[in-house]
């Protein structure tokens, strides 16, 4: 963002100006704009309906807005991007399970002990508050087994076969901690 807005400057007020060094910032806003719209294109219609919805009547710091944002973020994998996102939503709303869930799938996919032992912490409270929330069961085995706790992991993804027997993921995450064994 500082690069942008130092070319822009640079471009409206050059007298003066010796040199200025740009990193990591896009060489054309054209370029950049019609790559941002292009991936907004690609997310479901119900996101940008949000997205746009929200835009049009200022409230960009709605944590329906700040989910959507991290949805972006998500669909780029840009993880650190939509944990920051979802840790801003969560200051509104701390105790919102989807937005905890999302957080910590962030963090997960983030990478790192620090992000990893944050996963874990919110999806014990998510957990606590809603033992049959197996998306939470599931995320909490891959902190659990990421963090080296096998038992821990192996728990969580059995509550996740006792809640959804149906579902694939809790026997994905037995048969990855089985594995790791």
């Amino acid at each position: 963002w500082g690069g942008m807005l130092a070319m822009d400057y640079a471009l409206e007020h050059p007298d003066g100006l010796a040199a200025i060094v740009v990193a990591d910032s896009p060489a054309s806003m054209t370029l950049w704009v019609s790559e941002a719209n292009r991936l907004r294109e690609a997310l479901p219609p119900d996101v940008q309906e949000t997205l746009t919805r929200h835009e049009q009547d200022g409230t960009t710091d709605d944590p329906e807005y700040e989910a959507a944002v991290a949805g972006f973020y998500e669909r780029a994998e840009r993880w650190g991007d939509a944990a920051k996102v979802y840790a801003r939503a969560l200051e509104s709303s701390p105790d919102d399970p989807d937005l905890q869930k999302g957080y910590a799938s962030a963090l997960l996919n983030a990478g790192g002990q620090d992000n990893l032992t944050k996963a874990r912490d919110v999806l014990k409270m998510v957990v606590a508050a809603n033992g049959a929330d197996a998306r939470a069961q599931y995320l909490l085995s891959q902190a659990e087994r990421e963090s080296g706790n096998l038992d821990g992991a192996e728990a969580a993804a059995r509550r996740v076969i006792a809640v959804q027997a149906q579902s694939p993921w809790g026997y994905y995450a037995l048969a990855e901690t089985l594995e790791q064994r």
